[in-house]
């Protein structure tokens, strides 16, 4: 199996990243392509249901619960990971992996800037730019709505 393609949707909050990722997500999709996105979120989040049987079993001290039915599955793991581990571990499932946030990390980035939002890049180096301000840049421009012309411009990659 190839190497998936993998990059980060960038921005300060309330930028778009999660609407965008939605959109990208549509459009690899309608091309053939297995995406998955990895999300870290800088505050605690609850891991499961309360209550429901996996829940309980990680509750209990297990170092991993899994449930899973014919068309998901859900892990919960207990203990520190880094990016680089769920890449590795998602590459068997898809060829985009997407990253979301993840603005001060060495991964390509697709930076939003939005007016009334930002006013300029928070990212140095991001490849490409979704935006509706004229930006001063080298890195390509994408509008809000251009989720297809992105997908071809990170194909491209």
């Amino acid at each position: 199996m190839s190497l998936p393609l993998v990059f980060a949707v960038s921005g300060v909050k309330n930028s778009g990243k999660t609407t965008l990722i939605e959109r990208l997500i549509g459009a690899f999709r309608a091309r053939g392509h297995a995406v998955a996105v990895i999300k870290h979120d800088g505050h605690r989040f609850s891991p499961d249901t309360v209550g429901t049987d996996s829940r309980r079993f990680y509750d209990a001290g297990a170092a991993a619960s899994a449930v899973f039915d014919a068309e998901k599955l859900a892990v919960t793991c207990r203990g520190e990971t880094d990016v680089e581990r769920l890449i590795a571990a998602l590459s068997e499932l898809a060829d985009v992996i997407v990253l979301e946030g993840f603005k001060s990390s060495a991964y390509r980035k697709v930076e939003l800037v939005r007016s009334g939002n930002s006013d300029a890049p928070v990212c140095a180096d991001a490849i490409a730019y979704v935006t509706d301000l004229p930006l001063r840049t080298e890195a390509p421009r994408f509008g809000f709505s251009e989720a297809e012309k992105l997908v071809d411009f990170l194909l491209e990659l």
